[in-house]
This record gives C-alpha cells, sequence and structure tokens, in this order.
C-alpha cells in the first residue's frame, strides 16, 4: 500500500516530528527532483522510494501521517552531472540529510561510496553506477520533546527579573576554603538563590539549588551576602519584596 503524502512544510530543514506524522525538507537549487528512501534496517535495502512532491523557493518538502520517531532515512537526489560546472547529482549515492538530528551505523569504506570510479584515468570527473547504501550511514527521526514531569519555568515577569552574570572563579579563584584541585576542575550548574528584601534595603539570601561542591556553595553564598539591593516601591513607598536569581556558574 502506498504511503500517504500531504504537501508539507518548506521549514524547518531536517525531518521534524510533530506527534502526528514527520515533515521532510530539504534543500536543493539545481536538482530536478529528490527522493525519500526509507530503511527498516540500517544494513537492509530500502523499503520504499518516495519522490518529494513539492517544492518551494528551492526547498523539497513532504509529510508523512503516521511516521514515527526511529524510522531511518536518506536522500537520492537527480540532476546533471556536469563536474566541471560543479554538478555532481548522482541518484546511485544514498546522501546523508545535513540536517539530520541522529545518524545510524557506520560508513564502510570499502562499498562503492564515492559518485567517480576510484582508479579511474577521469578521476573524480567519472561517473560510478554502483548503488552504496548498504555502505551508508541512515539518518534517523527523531522525538524533539522532552518530558519535564513537575519541573516548570518559573516564569518571573522580566520586570521583576534581575541578570547578573558572575564569574565564580574570580570570586572564588583565591577562596582559602575551596581545594586548589577543585578550583581547576570544569564545573557547569545555574544555581538558584532566594533573596528577601525587606523595606529599608536589607537583605537575606537562601542557597535553593546550587553545586554539587559544598566548598564552593559556601563560597558562592559568602559572595552573595555582599550584594546590596533598593527596596522595590508600592504607589512610591519602599516595601518588602522576594526575587528569585538564577546564576549561571562555569568553574575551568
Amino acid at each position: 500500500m502506498p504511503t500517504k503524502l500531504l504537501p508539507g512544510r518548506p521549514h524547518p530543514l531536517g525531518a521534524t516530528w510533530d506527534g502526528a506524522g514527520t515533515n521532510f525538507a530539504i534543500y536543493s537549487e539545481h536538482a530536478e527532483w529528490i527522493d525519500l528512501c526509507l530503511f527498516d534496517d540500517p544494513n537492509a535495502p530500502e523499503t520504499e522510494r518516495i519522490r518529494l512532491p513539492e517544492r518551494t523557493t528551492y526547498v523539497w518538502h513532504a509529510y508523512i501521517p503516521g511516521l514515527q520517531p526511529g524510522q531511518l532515512y536518506g536522500y537520492r537526489a537527480h540532476g546533471p552531472f556536469q563536474p566541471n560546472e560543479g554538478l555532481r547529482f548522482n541518484a546511485n549515492k544514498l546522501l546523508i540529510d545535513p540536517y539530520a538530528k541522529a545518524l545510524t551505523s557506520q560508513v564502510d569504506w570499502s562499498s562503492p561510496i564515492f559518485p567517480y570510479q576510484p582508479g579511474n584515468g577521469d578521476g573524480d570527473l567519472s561517473f560510478d553506477e554502483n548503488d552504496d547504501a548498504a555502505g551508508m550511514q541512515k539518518c534517523t527521526v527523531v522525538n524533539p520533546y522532552f518530558d519535564w514531569a513537575e519541573d516548570h519555568p518559573p516564569s518571573i515577569p522580566l520586570n521583576e527579573s534581575i541578570i547578573y552574570e558572575l564569574h565564580v572563579k574570580g570570586f572564588t579563584k583565591r577562596h582559602p576554603e575551596i581545594p586548589e584541585a577543585l578550583r581547576r576542575r570544569n564545573i557547569d550548574v545555574v544555581a538558584v538563590a532566594l533573596f528577601r528584601v525587606a523595606s529599608d534595603g536589607s537583605a537575606q539570601v537562601e542557597l535553593v539549588q546550587g553545586t554539587a561542591e559544598p566548598t564552593l556553595n559556601r563560597a558562592l553564598l559568602d559572595t552573595l551576602k555582599t550584594w546590596r539591593f533598593f527596596p522595590a516601591l508600592d504607589d512610591g513607598k519602599p516595601t518588602a519584596s522576594t526575587i528569585e536569581i538564577r546564576i549561571p556558574i562555569s568553574v575551568k
């Protein structure tokens, strides 16, 4: 039974699964047409070859309802073979999607993967008619969605947010409580500090999310305690407020 095709969209480029099917889009200005090749196994022949039916501003595209993540695919591009003019179309060769999000298997360099005939007197101006699909990697359709479970964005309004770039290495490089070995380690995390600012501008700080290194947390907290704030205003009058600040940390 032929695969059901819909026109799809020219963007985004690559294979994009939306939960109900997959959109395929690939750019080629000079191709006469492009075939989408589907595989069930990276080492087996293609199970289906589908000519992409639509072209929008040099982007060939189609949407396949029901096609799921895990599907293996590649392309064959049909067009002129005029190497002296920079056109080297050879539909005998399976092409990797330049926008593929994942690849499977390995290249078999003993397969006829080159579009020309190695050893031919014409060099790379020659044309190779051998199919190389068995020796090429296959692209994989992926699920772009991540299950964040109960984690939600803090959704703090921009007018209530403070963006502060903290160079932790500079702040803590000579801190006596941080071991020398730890200073040389590469640590990339995001710390979260909660400030309770009183109406007089005094503040209490709580490190609600720190690093896995207690000594680094103590040094960071000591630094945060030196910060000073102007109190928030309510109808022109100072008022108490709470501020949550996310602090990217990179110690190299």
